[in-house]
C-alpha cells in the first residue's frame, strides 16, 4: 500500500542489541523494494549507554539515514524541531 500511493517511510527501532542487523536490513530491504525511507527513530535510548550511541551511530553510517529521534523510556513526545518534521513530509 505505501509503495502503491507513492508514501515515504520511517523505520522504528529499539535501540538496544541486535538494532544495527536490524536497521541495516530493513533499510536495505526497502530500498530495493523501491520504498523510500526519511530516517529512524530509535527507541528505549537511554542517554550515556555507549553501546546504543554506538548502534545509532553505525546505523547512521551504514544505511545513510538521519536518526530522525531518541525516544527515552516514558517520552510521551518526540524531541523534534517543527522544522524537521515538516522535512519528513517533503
Amino acid at each position: 500500500m505505501v509503495k502503491r500511493l507513492g508514501l515515504s517511510s520511517v523505520i522504528v527501532a529499539d535501540a538496544g542489541l541486535g538494532t544495527i542487523n536490524y536497521v541495516v536490513l530493513t533499510a536495505e530491504y526497502m530500498k530495493n523494494h523501491g520504498l523510500p525511507v526519511k530516517g529512524v527513530i530509535f527507541n528505549q535510548c537511554h542517554p550515556g549507554d555507549v553501546m546504543e550511541e554506538d548502534n545509532i551511530f553505525m546505523c547512521e553510517h551504514l544505511t545513510g539515514l538521519p536518526t530522525i529521534a531518541k525516544i527515552k523510556p516514558g517520552d510521551t513526545e518526540l524531541e523534534i524541531s517543527a522544522e524537521d518534521l515538516m522535512r519528513l513530509y517533503d
